[in-house]
């Protein structure tokens, strides 16, 4: 039976523009947690100023830091970091450079084809996501997606959710500046606007009360669908 009804819905998602934006998935719930390498990250020289705009100086430091988030031009790439002075070891002996530091790497990719149908203003889809270590747990995702949505982004979540983006998407269903709407991808409707998420302290803590659940354990032996979430201003 399940199995039938995996090969009825691959066969009309095939049919959908969807499938040329690599949104095969329901948004399964992942066990434990997950971090994208930190290789990503880097140091740029202070010649990144002209290639990169500073959107803004972040309202608060973290480690002391007093921290900028840049976006580069004609781009969807932002990034967080802090400035801070190297000795560099030259032939003329050591001189200072200044290097901009990445602390957060965001890579989003517009999803203009289900704009239109669903009535959602650039609508994106987080491509890459990166953080250093010891800035992780401080309030910069909170920060970056709230900053989003206040420069016109809507967010589309991604088809596999671990522990900790499903506690950030259940903090953000409750923030008065923004609405968290479920929609159906496949379908191209919207299902229910400004819903709140519960994602408890254990893994296995989330919210199953919807008829077709945002969240659901991969191996779970349920009917497969493809909803997701879209955070954005609150309307």
């Amino acid at each position: 039976m399940l199995k039938s009804i995996i090969e009825k819905i691959n066969i009309e998602y095939k049919k959908s523009k969807l499938n040329k934006e690599h949104m095969i998935e329901m948004a399964y719930a992942l066990k434990g947690d997950w971090f994208e390498g930190v290789e990503k990250l880097d140091k740029m020289t202070s010649m990144m100023k002209l290639k990169w705009n500073l959107v803004e100086e972040l309202p608060f430091k973290i480690n002391n830091k007093k921290l900028e988030l840049r976006q580069l031009k004609n781009s969807l790439e932002f990034r967080i970091g802090y400035w801070e002075t190297f000795e560099i070891e030259t032939k003329l002996g050591i001189e200072e450079k200044d290097y901009f530091v990445e602390v957060l790497m965001l890579s989003l990719k517009r999803m203009k084809s289900l704009e239109s149908k669903l009535g959602y203003n650039k609508l994106v889809f987080v491509k890459g996501v990166a953080v250093l270590d010891n800035f992780t747990m401080k309030g910069l995702a909170t920060y970056m997606y709230k900053k989003l949505t206040k420069l016109g982004y809507s967010i589309l979540g991604s088809h596999e959710q671990f522990f900790g983006t499903r506690k950030l998407y259940s903090r953000l269903s409750k923030d008065s500046d923004l609405q968290i709407d479920l929609v159906d991808i496949l379908h191209k409707r919207i299902l229910e606007k400004n819903i709140i998420l519960h994602q408890g302290n254990m893994d296995k803590d989330f919210d199953k009360s919807f008829d077709k659940r945002l969240w659901q354990y991969e191996e779970e032996n349920i009917d497969i669908s493809f909803i997701r979430a879209i955070i954005t201003k609150l309307n």
